[in-house]
């Protein structure tokens, strides 16, 4: 029997009766099949929010196909998974370049051409086909999406350039590249109960893939959580406290984005990074501008800018060169009680293709869940109020 869609997202019944979990895949993107010991056994394209099954349906093929194995069941595909010791499968997408004979998608569902550079695609459940032959057969073939997003050209900064013209530079380069990886250091300071004010550090680790891809890995002395948004659903896992939360915000970065600031009140500047129309937002606050010099920041030199608005102040320092990246960000709240500040610095940034598994994740049998709310999820936004 095929899974119920409306089934989509309950917990699965696994061996003797107990939870099976589930594992969410991310709109046609690649999820990372994890195996016994935490070994990799497969990277495939899940399914929308499809939860894993315990049990195979009846008259499934086993399937082998570049060294990983899968399984064919009238149209479905899946590949195995592991929770603990317990073997389940989670509904894929059929892997990149199988080819087949006979047609794969059933006959009473449509089937939608897509014509590219005069060639004939067929799109069925998100998947491309294209008619080739092989061996004198002809047949179908799963290819890449043939119609990919072009790449937004980048902005340069002129040697006249104002602190405003830096800034939307700098800016304009996070927004134009389709994925990257950062890792960041930031601080925060708090009041203590007996006023005296103190300073918190984390590590924060981002994969990006544009429109709907994101991954935040989330590290401090006590504290260890994980962020995924797939295009989908937004899902907060807290690693020490097994425990976690999802909230359903279909669209793209910036809606996801928006969605938090309106629902949760939360933003923090190193995600604010992460919107394509951060400067339209931000510069209609900005009261005064300055040019502050240059800068060493991580072996770089930078521009350092500043900028007031009417309730902060934000230093702002932009790397020289071609590639205009935002090295760093400091922000201090003067109207806030003993004038807390904000501090972020990017350790490391990558513009090579994000792997697949960063967007993976599990959520384990057994864990709490929890209502959704970044009041008590992110500390720092006592200081760092919703723009």
């Amino acid at each position: 029997m095929l899974p119920n869609p409306a089934d989509r997202g309950r917990t699965v019944v696994g061996p003797n009766g107990g939870s099976a979990g589930i594992i969410r895949g991310p709109i046609g993107t690649a999820t990372y099949i994890r195996g016994p010991e935490g070994n990799g056994v497969a990277t495939v394209r899940t399914r929308q929010g499809t939860a894993a099954v315990a049990r195979l349906p009846d008259g499934s093929v086993k399937t082998a196909w570049r060294g990983n194995d899968y399984w064919y069941n009238h149209g479905y595909w899946y590949a195995p998974c592991w929770n603990n010791d317990e073997v389940w499968y989670q509904p894929v997408y059929p892997p990149e370049g199988y080819w087949t004979s006979t047609t794969p998608w059933e006959s009473d569902e449509p089937v939608t051409p897509v014509v590219v550079n005069d060639n004939t695609y067929y799109q069925y459940d998100d998947a491309y086909y294209a008619k080739t032959t092989q061996n004198g057969q002809e047949g179908y073939q799963v290819v890449q999406d043939p119609n990919p997003q072009p790449a937004t050209p980048q902005p340069v900064i002129t040697e006249t350039a104002s602190p405003l013209e830096i800034l939307k530079a700098g800016l304009g380069y996070l927004a134009g590249l389709e994925q990257f990886t950062m890792t960041v250091t930031d601080s925060y300071d708090e009041l203590t109960e007996a006023g005296q004010k103190v300073s918190f550090t984390s590590q924060r680790t981002i994969f990006l893939r544009r429109p709907n891809k994101v991954s935040i890995q989330y590290s401090s002395d006590n504290n260890s959580r994980r962020v995924v948004y797939d295009g989908l659903t937004l899902t907060f896992l807290d690693l020490k406290k097994d425990a976690y939360g999802q909230a359903q915000i279909p669209g793209t970065i910036d809606v996801a984005l928006e969605k938090i600031a309106q629902n949760y009140g939360a933003t923090l500047p190193v995600t604010e990074l992460l919107r394509t129309d951060l400067y339209e937002r931000v510069v209609p606050k900005v009261q005064t501008a300055e040019y502050i010099g240059v800068d060493t920041i991580g072996g770089g030199e930078c521009h350092h800018l500043g900028f007031t608005t009417q309730d902060r102040d934000v230093e702002i320092w932009v790397a020289t060169g071609d590639q205009p990246l935002i090295r760093k960000v400091s922000i201090s709240y003067p109207q806030v009680p003993a004038r807390p500040r904000y501090t972020m610095q990017i350790d490391s940034f990558d513009t090579a293709a994000v792997p697949n598994e960063a967007f993976a994740y599990v959520i384990r049998a057994g864990a709490t869940k929890v209502d959704l709310t970044f009041r008590t999820v992110n500390k720092s936004s006592a200081v760092i109020p919703a723009q």
